[in-house]
């Protein structure tokens, strides 16, 4: 059918095309009326008919309804006003028809108004719905960035969508699509590939390709392709219509996501703890590989049962109660040791942590990690172990008979009770040291372990250091206590036999009561000791039982009284042991050590007087100065030369609760301008434990100065990891008790090796004490021990002596 149209702007600025025979109406409509009306009435002009016509049709489509039935009104109303008055009276026709006629012409033109404004308001929404349709449809390919094409078969021409050319990378302007030119984009060895598709939905099979693109501008794309051919009804091919969309990013993310599984799936295979997932009634409805690796159990054996079956009957409340937890607080992990079952049978100790996803569709379940802590139980056992006992006798050490002395008092407080305890020291073993050797020594001091542990059966011992012991006696008066310490007497009658030797030894007792002799640790243990020296004045290889009486011995109170004027007198000084690289034997350091010079008694070494100081309080002038006598030496040395040395400085408890340490001693490493990198402190082991809370603000401070902290005779005294952490270590010194033995006892060798494994681990430094023979420094050097002290390499020297040697190129 023949069409022809004509465009009109609207204001809107919308195209409406209003079709021909409209046009036709629009026509009739208006000149039937003109014409009956100018035949009717000749002597009027057509041209007045025309000029009150024509604005209606103008208002019908140029108008909103409103305008056109307001403009239409008045159109009309003057035009009827015109016919039934003015030209009755100037042309005299008969009014009765014309008011008739003109009140039908009225009715007509309007009702064509009407008729034309609703076909075009009509029109708008089409064309209005339409455009929104396209854009909707152009702006959903653009999101999707899937774009649509159409290929006439039989024109042999080929249409593009917007999104399509966007794809491509070309313009719509600069780019006409054939299908050559669409196959120029695909990488030649996929052409063929693409062909032979299209040739395949030309014989009925479906067309749904992926493949690859090169854009106008060479970037890579990957897309993917649909089409349908279509008919005629001849069954010829017609048209090929299909889609084609940009999935380069699907594909990316696609194969992200599956790199992303395989490293799940790797790092949950071989994961070193156990991943579990148990639902709301702790049922386990999955478990990871590692699971058969740890507790024996195939993830198949374990799925679908109880997980609280294979908790330790122990710790069943403990793991009710986290598992309680978990569901409690959802999405927040909650931790617990706990002791799992092997399938051997044995029991496993781990950490586990739940952590509540019932609520997350991809999981829906407790998640568990469990880790086996086993080896670090164990060697945290092992540390544990070494911390609170001695490492030839196995008995109880100092920092071990402490703990249990603290736990015995709180006890006999709370119950009214009482307990002994026996300060003992062996008369004459310094002798079998420095005669037989420490190997004769320490087999000795074994076998007097071994017979106090025969002897001994309802209390606790102790090395307390050196050739000391301490024995409780729980729930025991003073005559129990005197018979145990008769018992021990007569044993010591009989010589004992080490090796090739029969070795005569004998023992001085003190023996302080609860609360008789103190209600606290410190005084019943200094009361002990008090007696046991009371012993030995009175000839040794007896007892004493404390009183008051024993309090100050002639020495004692010589030291005490003499200490006050001690330093104004300048009656201290220093001498320095030196700290020796394992590599070349060369010094890297010294440790400061103070010796009163007394002007009757003479050299005191620090054992007599630093406990009267600390007593007395006189230790913290004592210790400022130690610590700016030592960094004056340090400046002086620098001078010389050798300044690379650092410098260990003992500290006691009482100067580290000072409030104002940090103040001092910045104040004198600023005034002698000493790197504080190169101090070290060392922390004595009743400091670390006493007063460990009082200690951490101070030990911060110093630590931001930049002064390095030492723990001193590590794994014999109250050292151990939680202190190492606590007050931030930098440097372990290994007890030299373990290093006497190095040489022939396999024990001391494993403690050793496992103190600096420790310390390599920590990233800490280690310096091994006592070092007195060769075979203990190669020993040593092969543990990758790295610093040394000791007399193979040198005793504590004054400064005199040190810095002759100094002189000497090989030891620098």
């Amino acid at each position: 059918m023949f069409k022809t149209s004509l465009k009109t702007d609207f204001t809107n600025t919308t195209n409406t095309t209003i079709p021909l025979k409209l046009w036709v109406i629009v026509f009739m409509s208006i000149s039937i009326p003109l014409l009956a009306d100018y035949y009717l009435y000749p002597n009027t002009p057509l041209t007045i008919f025309l000029l009150f016509l024509i604005p209606i049709v103008v208002f019908s489509l140029f108008f909103t309804l409103k305008n056109l039935i307001i403009g239409t009104f008045l159109v009309n109303l003057v035009h009827f006003i015109w016919g039934t008055v003015f030209v009755p009276y100037l042309f005299t026709p008969l009014t009765m028809n014309r008011i008739l006629n003109h009140f039908g012409f009225t009715i007509v033109s309007f009702a064509l108004a009407l008729l034309i404004y609703v076909y075009i308001t009509k029109r708008k929404k089409a064309e209005v719905s339409l455009r929104k349709s396209e854009k909707l449809l152009a702006e959903t390919q653009r999101l999707a960035q899937v774009g649509s094409w159409e290929a006439d078969l039989v024109k042999g021409e080929l249409y593009w969508s917007k999104e399509t050319y966007h794809i491509f990378g070309v313009s719509p302007k600069e780019f006409h699509p054939t299908h050559n030119k669409f196959l120029s984009f695909i990488p030649p060895k996929e052409q063929q590939y693409i062909q032979q598709e299209i040739d395949k939905a030309f014989n009925g099979e479906k067309y749904d390709v992926e493949h690859t693109i090169l854009r106008a501008d060479g970037e890579e794309r990957i897309v993917k392709e649909q089409a349908q051919i279509t008919y005629d009804q001849d069954g010829k091919a017609t048209h090929m219509i299909g889609s084609i969309q940009d999935i380069t990013e699907k594909r990316k993310v696609e194969y992200e996501l599956e790199r992303n599984e395989e490293r799940f799936r790797a790092l949950v295979q071989n994961a070193y703890d156990v991943l579990g997932i148990v639902d709301e009634n702790g049922v386990i409805s999955y478990n990871s590989p590692s699971c058969e690796r740890i507790f024996g159990y195939s993830t198949s054996e374990v799925r679908g049962l109880d997980s609280s079956r294979y908790n330790h009957p122990e710790d069943r409340l403990k793991a009710f109660k986290l598992y309680k937890k978990a569901l409690k607080y959802p999405e927040k992990p909650v931790k617990e040791e706990l002791r799992l079952r092997h399938k051997n049978g044995e029991w496993v100790y781990c950490d586990v942590i739940f952590t509540n996803l019932l609520n997350n569709e991809n999981i829906r379940g407790i998640v568990v990690n469990i880790r086996d802590i086993s080896e670090h139980k164990e060697f945290a056992q092992k540390i544990e172990y070494m911390a609170f006992h001695d490492s030839v006798t196995q008995l109880l050490n100092k920092r071990g008979i402490t703990k249990l002395l603290t736990e015995e008092i709180q006890k006999v407080r709370m119950c009214k009770d009482t307990f002994s305890i026996l300060f003992l020291d062996l008369d004459g073993f310094k002798d079998v040291n420095d005669t037989l050797g420490h190997e004769i020594g320490d087999a000795l001091l074994k076998e007097i372990a071994s017979k106090f542990e025969k002897l001994i059966t309802n209390g606790e011992i102790a090395r307390f250091g050196g050739d000391e012991f301490v024995i409780v006696l729980k729930n025991t008066v003073e005559v129990e206590a005197v018979k145990v310490a008769n018992d021990i007497l007569h044993m010591f009658r009989t010589p004992i036999p080490v090796k090739q030797y029969k070795l005569n030894i004998t023992s001085s007792i003190g023996i302080v009561l609860y609360p008789v002799g103190g209600e606290e640790l410190d005084t019943l243990l200094k009361n002990a000791d008090i007696a046991m020296y009371s012993a030995k004045r009175s000839g040794k290889n007896i007892y004493k039982v404390y009183d008051k009486a024993m309090a100050m011995s002639k020495r004692s109170f010589q030291l005490q009284n003499g200490l006050k004027e001690a330093i104004k007198n300048e009656e201290f000084l220093l001498y320095f042991q030196p700290r020796i690289s394992a590599q070349n034997e060369k010094v890297v350091g010294f440790e400061a050590l103070i010796r009163w010079e007394h002007p009757t008694l003479g050299l005191i070494p620090p054992t007599e007087f630093i406990s009267i100081a600390e007593g007395t309080g006189q230790i913290i002038e004592l210790g400022n100065w130690v610590f700016e006598a030592a960094c004056k030496q340090l400046v002086t040395w620098d001078s010389m030369g050798y300044d690379f040395f650092t410098m260990s400085i003992n500290i006691s408890t009482l100067q580290l609760m000072q409030v104002d340490l940090y103040e001092r001693l910045k104040e004198i490493v600023e005034r002698y301008e000493v790197d504080p990198k190169r101090l070290e402190l060392e922390i004595t082991e009743t400091a670390m434990i006493d007063k460990e809370l009082g200690l951490q603000d101070n030990l911060i401070k110093i630590k931001n100065l930049g002064i390095r902290i030492s723990i001193d005779d590590f794994g014999t005294g109250y050292s151990s990891l939680m202190y190492i952490q606590k007050f931030m270590a930098d440097t372990l010194k290994i007890d030299g008790s373990f290093i006497w033995n190095l040489e022939k006892d396999n024990r001391s060798e494993g403690i050793v090796s496992s103190i600096i494994y420790l310390a390599e681990s920590l990233n800490l430094d280690v310096v091994a004490e006592g070092v007195e023979t060769k075979g203990q420094y190669e020993k040593l050097k092969k543990m990758n021990c790295l610093e040394m002290q000791g007399f193979y390499f040198s005793k504590p020297l004054p400064v005199a002596e040190v810095n002759e040697l100094l002189k000497e190129e090989e030891w620098v």
